[in-house]
């Protein structure tokens, strides 16, 4: 059995399972229940965590922004380190979502959704949310 710190905000499964806690994301070989890489982290604390297997892509929302990982890069090293900051957030990146396309990102405490294009990592937009057009 592995033990792991803290406790669970999300988890997702590909052929390996991807448990966000605390402040780093583990892997995990389900058929021995050992870890098997700590593939991202973020510290103090992740507030959100998105996978995108078809890429071995991981974002993690935190204080300000969030970061891609890729898992890949990250297997043979204790201490993982992101290939992008995806900076532009006033509090904590809570709100998280990935596709191949892109990286949305967002949070309660900010009043701006930030689009992000997969690949080169460069912002494609941003919603400004809570503003009426009229004002």
């Amino acid at each position: 059995m592995t033990a792991l710190p803290g406790t669970p905000m999300d988890i997702k499964c590909h052929s390996l399972l991807y448990v966000a806690s605390g402040a780093s994301v583990v892997t995990v070989d389900l058929r021995t229940m050992q870890k098997v890489i700590t593939a991202a982290i973020y510290l103090p604390k992740l507030y959100s965590f998105g996978f995108l297997p078809s890429k071995s892509l991981i974002c993690t929302g935190g204080d300000g922004k969030a970061m891609l990982w890729d898992i890949r890069r990250n297997q043979a090293t204790p201490k993982p380190e992101p290939i992008a900051k995806l900076d532009g957030h006033t509090g904590s990146v809570t709100l998280l979502q990935m596709d191949p396309y892109k990286i949305v990102t967002g949070g309660p405490e900010d009043l701006y959704i930030n689009t992000w294009e997969a690949d080169a990592l460069l912002m494609m937009g941003v919603l400004a949310l809570g503003v009426q057009p009229w004002q």
